[in-house]
């Protein structure tokens, strides 16, 4: 599974993710300084989210840079870590009740709520795969 093959599903479903993102114009030295906020370097396969696809999703909503140029990912990040976030997980997508995050150290994708006592739950072994998750349910969910 790779970054490919998710802008392939998404390039062959024009109809659904026509108006789905926010194709903001990322810098290497605005993810940089994202990463030196967050205190770790960004997976590559989400840096490619944000450089080519900026924020946004459909039936989804994965986080990214706003029109203004905030780096949303890391502001939820800081936000969630003043309520036990550990500092390894940067959050991608608020969930409401939890919160979808990217672990810096594995890379594995993980749902987290400061009302859970387990912590962390595994979700997907990478980012692509939660990706391309997101959007088969986006396509099979246009048309309902």
């Amino acid at each position: 599974m790779n970054f490919e093959t998710v802008v392939k599903k998404i390039d062959e479903n024009q109809e659904v993710f026509e108006d789905a993102f926010l194709f903001t114009d990322i810098s290497d030295e605005e993810i940089a300084l994202s990463e030196k906020i967050l205190g770790f370097e960004i997976i590559q396969d989400y840096k490619k989210f944000l450089k080519k696809y900026g924020h946004g999703g459909f039936f989804f909503e994965f986080l990214g840079f706003g029109k203004n140029g905030k780096a949303l990912f890391a502001d939820e990040t800081l936000k969630f870590r003043k309520s036990g976030l550990p500092d390894k997980f940067m959050v991608f997508e608020n969930c409401d009740e939890y919160v979808r995050c990217i672990n810096s150290e594995t890379g594995e994708v993980v749902s987290w709520s400061q009302h859970d006592k387990d912590g962390a739950v595994h979700e997907f072994d990478s980012f692509c795969e939660c990706f391309l998750d997101a959007v088969e349910n986006a396509i099979d969910n246009f048309d309902e």
